[in-house]
């Protein structure tokens, strides 16, 4: 179960990085913002934090993405949701000091 949780949160985390100004996905990440940012969409920009904007957020619904397509459907999947969602948060901290440094 660690071995399925460390997986996860590094796919959560190559994608919540990979959409950072300057990287792969970088101008993806613009165009949904500007999605986001429309009339009609206005409303539902909590959507995203779990899609792309919140690595903490993101682990719960990539979990559920994810987990079932590498490892099957069973009751696994809540916890290890769970220790995705605590392994990004240690991962958000890593991240915000080697990206942001001592703040």
């Amino acid at each position: 179960m660690l071995e399925q949780i460390i997986i996860i949160a590094l796919i959560v985390t190559a994608v919540h990085i990979s959409m950072y100004d300057g990287m792969i996905f970088g101008a993806f990440r613009q165009r949904l913002d500007a999605l986001f940012d429309t009339p009609a969409l206005k409303r539902i920009t909590w959507l995203k934090k779990p899609m792309y904007d919140c690595i903490v957020c993101m682990g719960g619904v990539w979990t559920l993405i994810v987990y079932p397509l590498l490892y099957g459907l069973n009751w696994h999947i809540i916890p290890v949701m769970l220790g995705v969602i605590g392994a990004n948060v240690i991962m958000a901290a890593i991240i915000k000091y080697l990206y942001y440094g001592n703040d």
